[in-house]
């Protein structure tokens, strides 16, 4: 469903951050010190898995759409059949 949540460090700019083909991110973190690499992967693991979970939220507003709108027809042809019914002279 989602994409890869793994930072990876590159070389580049330090600081810079991107996204590889696989969806997952890299880092470049050659002139930062361990604390500032730490946070610098840990907001982008964050800001990964917050795709993710924006990305499943839509995906599950998609699937509720559709049954609702199955659920509207089945209703539509349930007080159809009814009406003939009713017309035939027939009672459930």
């Amino acid at each position: 469903m989602g994409r890869s949540c793994k930072v990876y460090a590159h070389r580049g700019i330090p600081g810079e951050v991107s996204c590889n083909k696989d969806g997952a991110f890299q880092v470049c973190l050659s002139a930062y010190n361990g604390t500032r690499q730490a946070s610098e992967e840990r907001v982008a693991l964050l800001q990964c898995q917050l795709d993710n979970e924006r990305r499943g939220r839509q995906e599950e507003e998609v699937v509720i759409k559709n049954l609702s709108d199955q659920m509207a027809q089945t209703k539509g042809i349930v007080t159809q059949l009814m009406s003939q019914l009713a017309a035939q002279g027939e009672k459930l």
